[in-house]
C-alpha cells in the first residue's frame, strides 16, 4: 500500500502556492489533481480482559480476541502494552505478545508488532513489571507497519513451551491515519 502524500506532490503544491497560482493542487491531463491527503495521528486502545495461563490452553488467538477496525489506511507508529501483573522472564518458557491483521478465518497478514517475555540474554524483552509500560517492536520491514483500509487488527498472546501466566493487558496503538482527499478523519 502506498500513501499518496509523497514529497514530490507536496513540493509541487508549495511551488504553485508560492507563485500565486489560483489552483495550488496542480492539474493533470485528466483534470484537477487530488490534493494532499490528510494525515492524522491517533491512539487506539484495546483491553485484553482475560488472563492467559502458562499451559497455553487459553492462549488468545488474534481472530478470537479484542480487536479494532481501521476504516482508513494507517501506518502503525508504535504499540505499547501494560500488564497488570508481574511476569518473570524465562529463556525456554515464555509468552509472545503480537498485533496482527485478522478476519473471521484467522490471521490474514504479517505480524505488525511483537514482544516476548523471553530473557534479554536470549533475545527477548525480559521481565514484565506490574503496571509498567512496555513497547512492542513494530516491524517496518516489508511494510508490515502499513494497514489497509477496512482491516481488523487483533491481539494475540501465546506461549512458547509451557509459557508463563500473564494477566489482563492493556494495549495502546499509535497510528498515522489517512483520510480521504481534503478531509480530516
Amino acid at each position: 500500500m502506498t500513501f499518496p502524500n509523497d514529497s514530490s506532490r507536496i513540493a509541487k503544491a508549495l511551488v504553485n502556492l508560492e507563485s500565486g497560482a489560483s489552483d495550488y493542487t496542480s492539474t493533470t491531463p485528466s483534470g484537477p489533481a487530488k490534493g494532499a491527503q490528510s494525515l492524522i495521528r491517533k491512539t487506539y486502545q484495546i483491553t485484553q480482559v482475560a488472563s492467559v495461563l502458562a499451559n497455553g490452553d487459553d492462549a488468545i488467538v488474534a481472530n478470537n480476541a479484542p480487536s479494532i477496525y481501521f476504516k482508513n489506511p494507517v501506518r502503525v507508529l508504535g504499540v505499547t502494552i501494560q500488564n497488570r501483573v508481574a511476569v518473570t522472564s524465562n529463556a525456554a518458557n515464555y509468552m509472545n505478545f503480537s498485533l496482527k491483521p485478522v478476519s473471521n478465518v484467522g490471521v490474514i497478514g504479517n505480524t505488525i508488532a511483537t514482544f516476548t517475555t523471553k530473557t534479554s540474554a536470549s533475545g527477548g524483552t525480559g521481565n514484565l513489571v506490574a503496571g509498567q509500560k512496555f513497547s512492542l517492536t513494530v516491524d517496518t520491514a516489508n511494510s508490515n507497519d502499513r494497514v489497509a483500509a477496512g482491516t481488523w487488527v487483533g491481539v494475540a498472546v501465546a506461549p512458547t513451551a509451557s509459557g508463563v501466566a500473564v494477566g489482563a493487558t492493556s494495549w495502546a496503538i499509535d497510528v498515522e491515519e489517512e483520510g480521504p482527499d481534503g478531509y480530516a478523519v
